[in-house]
C-alpha cells in the first residue's frame, strides 16, 4: 500500500470516527430531550390528578390541611414536590 493511500485511509476513518461522534451526540441529544417530554408529561398527569382528589375534598377538609380553594395548585405542585411554597 502506497504511503498516499495510507495517509487517505486514516482521514476517512478520522472522519468516519467523527461522524459517528457526531451521530452518538445526536442520539443522546434526543433522547434527552425525549425524556424531559416524558417527565413533563408525567408530572403534570400527576399534578392534574392531585388537583381532582383535594378538589373533592369539603373545605373543612381542606382546612385541615392549612390550605383554601384557591391554594390546591400551589398545594399540589408541593406535594409531587414540583415546588416549595412560602409560609
Amino acid at each position: 500500500m502506497r504511503r498516499s493511500d495510507t495517509l487517505r485511509t486514516s482521514q476517512v476513518l478520522a472522519e468516519l470516527k467523527g461522524f459517528a461522534i457526531g451521530a452518538e451526540n445526536a442520539l443522546l441529544s434526543g433522547a434527552s430531550w425525549a425524556r424531559r417530554g416524558v417527565i413533563t408529561f408525567v408530572r403534570s398527569m400527576q399534578q392534574a390528578r392531585m388537583i381532582s382528589v383535594l378538589s373533592s375534598f369539603s373545605d373543612e377538609h381542606l382546612a385541615v390541611h392549612g390550605i383554601t380553594r384557591d391554594e390546591i395548585p400551589e398545594y399540589a405542585a408541593e406535594l409531587l414536590g414540583h415546588k416549595h411554597r412560602d409560609y
